[in-house]
C-alpha cells in the first residue's frame, strides 16, 4: 500500500511540474513579433505589398497581403512600429508591413502572416488603436 501511495505522489508531482512550465512568457501563437524601431519603420525594406485584410485575434495582428514573385517562399517580412504614441483616447500607434522581395517573376501571390502585438502594449492602457500603413481601417487592440 505504501509503494502505491509513493508512486501516486511521484506521478502527481510530475504532472504539476509539467503544467507549471507550460508558459515562460516568450512563446507566441503568432508567426513573428512586432519590432518597435522608428529607424526601421522609416527606412526598412519597402518593396511593393498590397494589404487586403487585417484583423486582431487575441494578441496577434493577422495581415492578408499579396505581392509579385516566383513563389513568395523567399520573401522577408517584418512589422515595424514607429515607436510613436499618439496621445488620444484610446492612444494610437503606427505600424508598417515591410517586405524585402528579391523574386523577379510577374506572378502574384497572397499570404497571411500574424504578428505578436505584445511588444507595443502600454502598462497604463488596455486599448490601443493601431494604424497600419496602406490599410484604410484603424484596428482596435484590447489586452
Amino acid at each position: 500500500m505504501r509503494m502505491t501511495s509513493l508512486i501516486a505522489l511521484i506521478l502527481l508531482m510530475g504532472l504539476y511540474l509539467f503544467s507549471a512550465c507550460s508558459d515562460d512568457g516568450d512563446e507566441s501563437m503568432c508567426d513573428q513579433k512586432v519590432i518597435v524601431d522608428s529607424e526601421r519603420h522609416m527606412n526598412g525594406p519597402s518593396d511593393h505589398v498590397q494589404i487586403t485584410d487585417a484583423r486582431i485575434e487575441g494578441d496577434c495582428l493577422l495581415i492578408t497581403f499579396g505581392a509579385s514573385g516566383c513563389s513568395g517562399d523567399n520573401w522577408n517580412l517584418a512589422l515595424f512600429d514607429a515607436a510613436v504614441i499618439a496621445e488620444s483616447f484610446p492612444v494610437q500607434r503606427y505600424v508598417r508591413l515591410s517586405l524585402d522581395n528579391h523574386e523577379d517573376c510577374l506572378a502574384f501571390f497572397t499570404r497571411e502572416m500574424s504578428f505578436d502585438l505584445e511588444p507595443i502594449q502600454l502598462k497604463e492602457y488596455d486599448t490601443i488603436i493601431i494604424n497600419l500603413e496602406d490599410y484604410d481601417q484603424q484596428l482596435q487592440y484590447e489586452y
